[in-house]
C-alpha cells in the first residue's frame, strides 16, 4: 500500500492561505449582509423598471429551426453564399441539359468516403448557408 508523500512548504502555505480566505469570506455572510444585498437588488430592479419589456405586449415564439434566420451582415459570407447558390444553379442547369442524353443502365450505390471532422464541419456550414 502506497503512502502519501509529505506536502511541500509551498503547498502548506497555499493551503493555509486559502483556508484563511475561506474563513474570512464565510464570516462576511451574515443575515444582515444578505438583507442588505437583497435590498440593493430590489433597488436596482426598481431603477431599471422603465427598461423592462412587457411580455403581454411582445409576442414570444419558440425557435423555428432557422427557417427565418437573421440577415447575414458579413460581406464575405454573403459572397460565399451567392457563389454557392450560383454553382448549384449551374450544376442543375447542366443536369437538365444532359437529361435524356445519358443512359444509366443500373444505379449503383457507391459507398460514401469517410469524411474527416473538418470536412464534416465544412458540409455543415454549407448546409447552414443553404438554409439562410
Amino acid at each position: 500500500m502506497a503512502t502519501k508523500s509529505k506536502e511541500s512548504k509551498q503547498i502548506q502555505k497555499a493551503r493555509a492561505k486559502l483556508a484563511a480566505q475561506l474563513e474570512k469570506d464565510t464570516e462576511q455572510i451574515t443575515p444582515e449582509a444578505i438583507k442588505k444585498t437583497a435590498t440593493q437588488i430590489q433597488g436596482w430592479i426598481a431603477r431599471h423598471a422603465s427598461e423592462r419589456i412587457s411580455l403581454q405586449d411582445k409576442g414570444i415564439e419558440l425557435f423555428d429551426e432557422n427557417k427565418s434566420s437573421a440577415r447575414t451582415t458579413s460581406a464575405h459570407i454573403r459572397d460565399l453564399r451567392t457563389h454557392l447558390e450560383s454553382e448549384i444553379q449551374r450544376s442543375n442547369a447542366t443536369m437538365e441539359q444532359l437529361k435524356g442524353r445519358i443512359k444509366v443502365a443500373k444505379q449503383m450505390e457507391v459507398p460514401s468516403p469517410t469524411i474527416s471532422r473538418e470536412g464534416q464541419k465544412l458540409n455543415d456550414v454549407i448546409d447552414d448557408l443553404h438554409n439562410i
